[in-house]
C-alpha cells in the first residue's frame, strides 16, 4: 500500500492512498471522462467524503456538493449555484436553466452529490437529478454518494415501482458502486504519513477500528501524536 503524503491535509490528517481512495478517484474520474453517473454506497466512516472532496479541490471543472436534510428544492438549487460561482436567481426554474447552460459549456465536468440519501424523501429535490442527467448527460459526469441506506432506500422504492427512482437507477447503470472494508495495510498508511510509525501502535489502532470507522482512527492518531508532543515539551524542560 502506497504511503506517500498527498501534500494535502483533509482535516486533521494527511491523506494516504488507501484501497479506497484509489477506487474512488479511478470511478471519478471515469465518470468524468464518459460523462456517465454511478452510485457510490458504503458505510460512514469509510472515507468516501473525504476522497470525493479532494477529487473535486485537485481537478479541473470537478464540483462537489455535501447535502443537508433540510434542504428544499430552492434551498437545493440555490447551494449548488454557490457551488458553481453561479449568481442565484429567484426562482427555481431559472436556476436549474442557469445550472444546465453553465455545464453543458464545461468540457468534461463532473457533479458530486455527497450523502444524497438525505433528500430520497424529497421527490421534487432528487428529482433535479433527473432533469439535469437529461439535458447533460453524455457532456457532464455525476456521482451520488451516500451510506449503505442509500442502497436500501432506493432498491425498496425501485422494487415498490415508485415513481421517480426506477428513473433514478436506470440513469445511474441500474447498479450500485460499493468500497471495501478497510485493511490493516490501509490502517497503516495512514498512520505512517501522519507520523505513528510503531508496529504495537499501529496494530491497536487497526483492532480498535476493525469495524472499519475512518473517524476513529483519526481521533486516534490524533490524540498519539498530541501525547508525543507533550512527551517532548517535558523532556526538553518547556
Amino acid at each position: 500500500m502506497k504511503a506517500a503524503k498527498l501534500n494535502r491535509k483533509m482535516g486533521a490528517l494527511y491523506l494516504a492512498e488507501t484501497a479506497n481512495f484509489i477506487k474512488i478517484t479511478k470511478l471519478c474520474t471515469y465518470v468524468q471522462l464518459t460523462g456517465s453517473a454511478k452510485i457510490l454506497t458504503y458505510q460512514a466512516g469509510s472515507g468516501k467524503s473525504v476522497a470525493l472532496r479532494y477529487y473535486a479541490e485537485h481537478n479541473e471543472r470537478a464540483y462537489y456538493m455535501q447535502i443537508e436534510p433540510h434542504y428544499t428544492q430552492k434551498v437545493f438549487l440555490r447551494k449548488f449555484c454557490e457551488v458553481l460561482g453561479l449568481p442565484i436567481a429567484s426562482s427555481s426554474a431559472e436556476m436549474i436553466d442557469s445550472i444546465i447552460s453553465f455545464l453543458s459549456k464545461e468540457a468534461q465536468a463532473i457533479v458530486i452529490f455527497d450523502e444524497f440519501d438525505k433528500i430520497l424523501d424529497k421527490k421534487n429535490v432528487f428529482s433535479i437529478f433527473k432533469t439535469l442527467y437529461d439535458h447533460l448527460s453524455g457532456s457532464c459526469g455525476f456521482v451520488i454518494c451516500g451510506t449503505e441506506f442509500l442502497e436500501k432506500d432506493i432498491f425498496k422504492r425501485v422494487q415498490a415501482f415508485k415513481m421517480g427512482y426506477t428513473e433514478l437507477f436506470s440513469r445511474c447503470g441500474r447498479e450500485f458502486v460499493y468500497l471495501s472494508a478497510v485493511s490493516k495495510q490501509d490502517v497503516e498508511a495512514i498512520c505512517r504519513v501522519n507520523g505513528i510509525n510503531s508496529e504495537s501502535i499501529i496494530q491497536e489502532m487497526f483492532v480498535q477500528t476493525s469495524n472499519g470507522d475512518l473517524r476513529l482512527l483519526e481521533n486516534l492518531i490524533t490524540k498519539a501524536n498530541m501525547l508525543v508532543r507533550e512527551k517532548v515539551k517535558k523532556a526538553v524542560g518547556e
